[in-house]
């Protein structure tokens, strides 16, 4: 097994062994080339596993090929999903994921009130969150599309930026909780599991934006969203503009937002607009995974 796709369909068969990867190891045998995972229990114990019998997968994948990973990976549910590619990111896979990869999410979030903004009920079925970029040891996912309407600020004051505001407090507090998934996820630089895309990560170099990056080193543009119709978000079959996580450096009111056109443009923060949130799918230290990510589910 000598190319690194093909392992992604033991990855469902090892987790519901009970198993983490922990690497790889190559070696040859008769002078044939072979890939060995390094796999130890859930208990801690070290031990190691040969792929599950016919993990591999039935054809290669093309370049910039767009699936449901819920289906690609054999998952049973959109949650169980990100268990595998946190797996996959932990061993050092990752990229074998394209952006624009997809799960479709259903969950409820009751209705809450932070720092005086008052955010609705959520009821939401196969909501559609795609791959936004892959790096080395995680996978960052966004939206697809807006998702509800709110504030960032009661006010309009964008002061202690998006980690001190209402927004970014409910996102955090009821909406991580119940859509169940807070494990699987890496924090960004602000210590936020559930957060908004930067203006640099849309829209890259922009003269209105501070430079600022969730998850990577240095601040730059997802080549996701270098194509405009990426950017581009709905709701109920309409374009509407969307909140992004970067204050204005010149008004003490403006958050950044995407317009229906695409385009950066800063607006009030107590206005109400439109929230598509975004997350880093990462592998977290093993005493910390929830049972749904490992032996019985």
């Amino acid at each position: 097994m000598n190319d690194n796709s093909n392992l992604i369909r033991a990855i469902p068969a090892l987790d519901s062994a009970g198993l983490l990867i922990t690497g790889f190891s190559h070696e040859s045998y008769e002078d044939e080339p072979s890939m060995k995972m390094k796999v130890i229990p859930m208990n801690g114990k070290p031990g190691t596993a040969a792929p599950a019998e016919g993990a591999e997968t039935e054809r290669e994948r093309h370049t910039g090929e767009i699936v449901n990973l819920e289906k690609y990976l054999g998952a049973g549910d959109w949650r169980e999903t990100l268990c595998h590619i946190r797996n996959l990111a932990k061993a050092g896979l990752a990229r074998a994921f394209n952006p624009g990869d997809f799960i479709l999410a259903s969950f409820d979030v009751p209705a809450a009130t932070h720092k005086g903004v008052d955010f609705k009920a959520l009821h939401l079925r196969d909501t559609k969150i795609q791959i936004v970029e892959v790096q080395a040891d995680k996978v960052i996912f966004n939206f697809d599309e807006v998702i509800f309407r709110a504030s960032i600020n009661a006010k309009n004051q964008n002061a202690g930026g998006f980690k001190e505001s209402a927004l970014a407090e409910y996102l955090n507090a009821e909406f991580l909780e119940y859509i169940g998934i807070g494990e699987a996820l890496a924090p960004n630089k602000d210590g936020q599991k559930i957060t908004l895309p930067t203006a640099t990560e849309v829209f890259g170099d922009d003269d209105y934006w501070e430079p600022a990056s969730n998850f990577s080193g240095d601040p730059r543009q997802f080549d996701f969203f270098k194509a405009m119709k990426n950017r581009i978000k709905v709701q109920d079959n309409d374009t509407t503009w969307w909140w992004l996580a970067s204050p204005s450096a010149w008004s003490a009111a403006y958050f950044c937002i995407c317009n229906t056109n695409g385009n950066s443009v800063g607006h009030n923060a107590a206005a109400v607009g439109g929230v598509a949130p975004a997350f880093c799918v990462a592998q977290p230290h093993p005493s910390k995974l929830p049972p749904s990510c490992g032996a019985g589910y």
